[in-house]
């Protein structure tokens, strides 16, 4: 009852937000309204080959689905079309326990999407694995400045790193099979 659940990462061009909206409308009501979800664009082309159009616009997918996403869950109606072409109100079933979904937006490298994910006030989601400790602060720097680009408090937003991890009963061949 104390632990939140989180997606890390959907990567939103590769799924439908209304399935994304209520997948997790679901999960939140299993949960007792404890999700959260993070959100990432997706990087390799290979990925891709599920729904191949969606590569090379996936950022701009990424933010029309994350608004879809948020309309749903505010209880909101979007008009799509149907199988037939035809167009119709779609709204989400179950209505989620939380009013809003807690949004982490995963950053890899790029400075600027660090900083795109402060403008749009999403939390931070990263890691260590492609950046090393000055550019992961550099990153987090842009972050906080985007939000207070976008009038937002540059102090709040929450930033996870995560930490990959990997174990064995040896420690030589834990070594050699990660690296150091």
């Amino acid at each position: 009852s104390n632990v939140r659940i989180r997606a890390g990462s959907v990567v939103v061009p590769l799924h439908s937000p209304i399935r994304i909206a209520e997948d997790w409308s679901v999960a939140d009501n299993l949960t007792g309204g404890r999700v959260d979800i993070a959100i990432a664009v997706g990087w390799h082309p290979n990925d891709f080959a599920i729904a191949p159009g969606n590569f090379q616009d996936r950022v701009e997918r990424v933010y029309s689905g994350v608004e879809t996403i948020r309309k749903l869950w505010a209880g909101e109606r979007v008009v799509v079309a149907n199988g037939v072409g035809e167009m119709t109100e779609i709204g989400l079933f179950p209505k989620p326990i939380q009013a809003e979904l807690p949004m982490w937006m995963t950053c890899t490298r790029d400075l600027e999407v660090f900083r795109l994910a402060g403008t749009k006030g999403f939390n931070l989601l990263t890691g260590l694995i492609f950046l090393t400790g000055d550019q992961l602060a550099e990153r987090i720097v842009a972050y906080r400045e985007g939000r207070e680009e976008a009038g937002l408090d540059p102090k709040a937003g929450t930033v996870t790193v995560m930490l990959h991890t990997f174990i064995g009963e040896d420690v030589d061949v834990v070594r050699e099979t990660v690296g150091d």
